[in-house]
């Protein structure tokens, strides 16, 4: 094991350990089942904000886009307005409302909140609604945790199986422990951490490479075209497309749980200026 093979190990242990505290400290809030599903609709806006944040944008930002960027070029930064709508859509149009009706009708999940209505509620929209959420979220799920085994493995020589077994039992230990509450606080660690990292890493990475190179190789690309470097229409087709991306934000319901259970309309207007 490498010096910086141990930074990295001893850094992980550590951030394992603080999401067994928070939630440990997380399990002395929930005294109800609106606690554990909804933070008893206590969320203040930065928890809000840096949370949703997180589990709208997580590591598909900092690895997908940043992957994306290598291969691409110039055309990835039409990623960057795509995810602003999905913000824009979810925190001035879907947050507000959402938070309203869920506090008003009493709802405590997404499923159950669309399957209300004035007539009262409809049990089959509950049904289809949780059954594509769960059906979905098996691959989202499966697909992260996939993720976090190949890291552990290529950085650690640990077995993959293990790494996956690990990680989930930390994940399944926080968070039937403390619920909603021990969810967003440690989503709202990972966003302040995934910020920080968006911010120093790529400092710390042009002061390597060079300004001058970066630019030169800038200049001889175009906004309005396909990776490939085709222009014309198929280069609109490409920034549609990507536009595109933003539209999904209103369909998480990781995220806009955190709506649900934001403490006032008042503070929807506080978390959507951090948020953005």
């Amino acid at each position: 094991m490498t010096e910086n093979t141990k930074y990295i190990f001893f850094t992980l242990i550590a951030y394992k350990l603080i999401l067994i505290t928070i939630g440990l400290w997380a399990s002395k809030k929930t005294k109800s089942f609106t606690d554990y599903f909804i933070a008893g609709r206590k969320l203040g806006p930065w928890v809000a904000a840096l949370s949703a944040s997180a589990s709208s944008s997580s590591a598909w930002t900092l690895l997908g886009v940043s992957g994306a960027a290598y291969l691409w070029g110039l055309p990835a930064i039409w990623i960057f307005p795509a995810t602003l709508s999905g913000f824009f859509i979810n925190w001035f149009f879907i947050a507000p409302r959402l938070n309203e009706l869920s506090h008003s009708r009493h709802t405590l999940t997404l499923s159950e909140f669309l399957s209300l209505s004035n007539n009262g509620s409809i049990k089959e929209l509950r049904i289809l609604s949780s059954f594509i959420i769960i059906f979905c979220f098996i691959f989202y799920i499966a697909s992260q945790f996939d993720a976090a085994g190949q890291s552990f493995e290529s950085t650690f020589g640990l077995s993959k199986t293990f790494s996956i077994i690990f990680g989930a039992g930390i994940i399944l230990f926080y968070t039937l422990l403390g619920g909603f509450w021990a969810v967003s606080l440690s989503d709202t660690l990972q966003g302040v951490t995934m910020a920080l990292s968006a911010i120093i890493l790529p400092v710390v990475a042009l002061n390597q490479v060079g300004f001058d190179l970066i630019i030169a190789d800038i200049g001889a690309q175009s906004f309005f075209s396909t990776p490939t470097g085709v222009k014309g229409f198929a280069g609109i087709g490409f920034i549609l497309g990507t536009m595109g991306i933003g539209i999904g934000y209103p369909g998480q319901p990781h995220v806009v749980n955190r709506f649900m259970a934001v403490e006032s309309k008042e503070k929807i207007f506080q978390a959507r200026i951090i948020a953005i």
